[in-house]
């Protein structure tokens, strides 16, 4: 390793910005360097690559849990500093990469409960937002298959979501929901104020920001909530991992179950 200590890490941290400035946007560089930033204002007592361990990023990341910063915002942090200690590595100025080895994300609380869920749909303001919760949470869709949903898929007449190969049926009082939502003349279900089908991700932000639960929930923890809600009742589905049913299957059979599980007491 190069004995080069008269230029610090502070130094060689300015070295790092300019040169992602000529390998990344001008953007990226900023929010790579914001999460630098971030890390080493809390350690301005330190001045060489060894003089930092494994500890003081666990403890990084126990102080940015205590501040509500989100797991995912401090995994990107995390990978940042990974991304600069080896730089530092490829340049000799380090032997190890302390950052490699800490866990970049939190595993996130897999059920969520009866409570909770309540919690989660007493913060929905509008029909959108409601729907935008209510859908995984009786049909088993994931974000990306219900940002995808169209307008075609749905059969309010039938009260069933016809989506690829997969036949879901609706609970009453999500097809009230959608009749008085409807929107035929728009492509997607959730569409962007450009028509875009990004908009499940804008209104699922809008929900947990009035929230008070750590960490934040995601839309997958619906998903798992109606997959685990049959089971809770002792009622085991074949492939829980793909809910649904082709049109071969029983649709009746999944629609009797389902109408008679709560998803909130």
């Amino acid at each position: 390793m190069k004995k080069n200590y008269l230029k610090d890490i502070h130094w060689w941290y300015n070295e790092y910005y300019r040169y992602m400035l000529r390998v990344l946007a001008p953007s990226t560089t900023a929010r790579r360097m914001y999460a630098l930033e971030t890390f080493f204002e809390r350690h301005l007592d330190k001045s060489m690559p060894e003089e930092f361990h494994r500890w003081h990023f666990d403890e990084y990341i126990e102080q940015r849990k205590r501040e509500n910063i989100q797991m995912s915002t401090i995994a990107l942090e995390l990978r940042t500093l990974a991304g600069f200690w080896s730089w530092l590595r490829a340049r000799e100025l380090a032997v190890v990469n302390p950052v490699k080895h800490v866990p970049l994300r939190e595993t996130v609380k897999p059920i969520l409960t009866y409570e909770e869920v309540c919690r989660l749909l007493a913060q929905c303001h509008t029909i959108r937002e409601k729907l935008i919760c209510l859908i995984p949470l009786t049909t088993g869709l994931n974000q990306r298959q219900l940002a995808q949903l169209r307008w075609t898929d749905v059969d309010l007449d039938t009260a069933v979501l016809r989506f690829n190969d997969l036949v879901l049926p609706l609970r009453e009082d999500v097809v009230k929901l959608l009749r008085e939502y409807q929107q035929p003349e728009r492509e997607y279900v959730f569409p962007s104020r450009l028509g875009n089908p990004v908009g499940v991700h804008n209104g699922w932000s809008a929900i947990i920001s009035r929230v008070v639960m750590h960490p934040k929930p995601r839309i997958t923890q619906l998903r798992l909530f109606y997959i685990y809600n049959f089971v809770r009742h002792g009622i085991y589905i074949t492939r829980l991992t793909r809910i649904g049913c082709k049109e071969k299957l029983d649709v009746d059979f999944l629609r009797t179950k389902l109408s008679t599980l709560p998803y909130c007491p």
